[in-house]
């Protein structure tokens, strides 16, 4: 019954977590000298810019080291990007049970995307004791945060168990 109410998904919609302003625009050195003395933005722009590649090539040992500052900090979309780090193994094994740590953590703060990962986790017994019950109260908090994969997700479950 499981595998109906919870097929296995590749992670859809990965977090938007680019920053605006002066940021958007500044160069990685320009980046790193604004974190090292401590500003917030930049220690998360350099997180997402060296996980993704974005104006540089990606380097997830330096993204881990910015995204764990940034995490330390209490930037909860630097956690986010943390735990897919450790879900999706890159740069570093793949560690279910400490993405479900970093997620949970973020879900709580109201990450949407981390409450949809929460909600898959419980779903799929990763990281944590398979729980329908509250891989479904995720699934429908992410989705009221505006999670789209939650929305279409739920959706789709709420079918199942009406019968469409």
């Amino acid at each position: 019954m499981r595998t109906m109410l919870w097929p296995v998904l590749l992670v859809v919609g990965f977090v938007n977590c680019a920053s605006g302003g002066a940021i958007d625009s500044a160069s990685i050195d320009e980046l790193r000298a604004l974190a090292e003395r401590g500003d917030k933005d930049a220690r998360h722009a350099l997180c997402y810019r060296f996980i993704y590649g974005v104006g540089t090539a990606k380097n997830y040992s330096t993204a881990r080291h910015w995204c764990e500052i940034s995490s330390k900090g209490g930037d909860v979309s630097s956690q986010t990007l943390l735990a897919e780090m450790y879900y999706h193994g890159q740069g570093i094994p793949v560690d279910y049970a400490k993405a479900f740590e970093l997620y949970s953590s973020a879900a709580n703060q109201g990450h949407p995307h981390a409450q949809f990962m929460v909600a898959l986790m419980y779903g799929r017994g990763q990281g944590v004791a398979a729980n329908d019950a509250l891989g479904r109260v995720w699934l429908r908090r992410a989705a009221t945060s505006g999670n789209e994969p939650a929305k279409e997700l739920l959706q789709k479950l709420e079918g199942l168990r009406d019968g469409a």
